[in-house]
């Protein structure tokens, strides 16, 4: 524990050495406190040790669930506005991480019943989801989207707008996974960033919730689709209305809510009947 201690007080001052002296250490997946060392070696310095290591984890994330746990954990802080060498670099990886994720979940064809897969089978399949859990929610608290709901000053606009461009694919991959709350997360961030880019948040908005799925359900996401629609419609009326791509955006999501039983829905798309014409 000292010496840990020492290496991480030492790693900003001479990065290469204690990269070579973990070289020597790190047999495996390493604790947490190890795997902090690694993020901020491989994202600032970029020491080759730990840009090896962590490569290697994140394109391989089943293999190591507990390291790509640490790390995606670890990189909320670089994820931070302004953007910066750092920021970019951790994205870079969280993206990996939600590709190779995305890859296990979908390498079942749909299959996800536990009557038909296996017990390693579907212990690999919780594990994707809760690592596509774990990116959205730290990229969700990196926005600063959670600071805005509690009404504490977060990010400028101009911060943002690189911010949203290196979010929205991960967190659209992390949606992918069409696990409840993956999608509200990576939602909930893309409704809060919806103001740098409407047209593009409405677009991943309406690809990250299926039309057949649990969560339109759900009373957490009416609560918070609902409202986004009633300000898109109030706002954004020629994107909605009259945008091609827009009103079918819009629809779909209309749509899922409606259908699953969400009264607000259900009020809104009987008063802006236009949308469905």
């Amino acid at each position: 524990m000292v010496l840990l201690d020492q290496l991480a007080a030492d790693s900003a001052a001479a990065p290469a050495t204690v990269d070579a002296i973990l070289e020597r250490l790190v047999d495996g997946d390493p604790d947490r406190q190890v795997a902090g060392i690694l993020t901020y070696l491989a994202l600032v310095p970029r020491t080759p040790f730990a840009s090896r290591l962590i490569e290697r984890w994140c394109a391989d994330a089943s293999a190591h669930p507990q390291a790509v746990q640490s790390f995606v954990q670890h990189a909320r802080s670089y994820l931070r506005p302004p953007a910066d060498a750092g920021q970019i670099r951790a994205f870079r990886l969280l993206d990996t991480t939600a590709h190779a994720v995305l890859a296990q979940w979908t390498r079942y064809a749909g299959e996800h019943r536990a009557e038909v897969l296996s017990d390693d089978q579907l212990a690999e399949l919780r594990g994707a989801a809760g690592t596509a859990d774990d990116i959205a929610q730290q990229i969700y608290f990196a926005s600063g989207a959670f600071d805005d709901k509690r009404g504490r000053q977060g990010p400028s606009g101009d911060d943002l707008t690189g911010f949203a461009d290196l979010a929205f694919p991960v967190l659209a991959k992390c949606a992918a996974l069409r696990h409840p709350h993956s999608i509200h997360q990576a939602v909930e961030t893309m409704i809060f960033l919806a103001p740098v880019d409407e047209a593009r948040a409405l677009h991943g908005v309406a690809e990250a919730i299926p039309a057949d799925g649990p969560y339109a359900s759900e009373s957490l996401a009416g609560d918070l689709v609902i409202p986004y629609l009633q300000r898109l419609l109030a706002e954004q009326r020629p994107l909605v209305l009259h945008d091609e791509r827009g009103v079918a955006s819009f629809r779909h999501l209309l749509a899922t809510f409606a259908v699953a039983g969400n009264q607000a829905a259900l009020t809104l798309a009987y008063t802006f009947a236009d949308v469905f014409r």
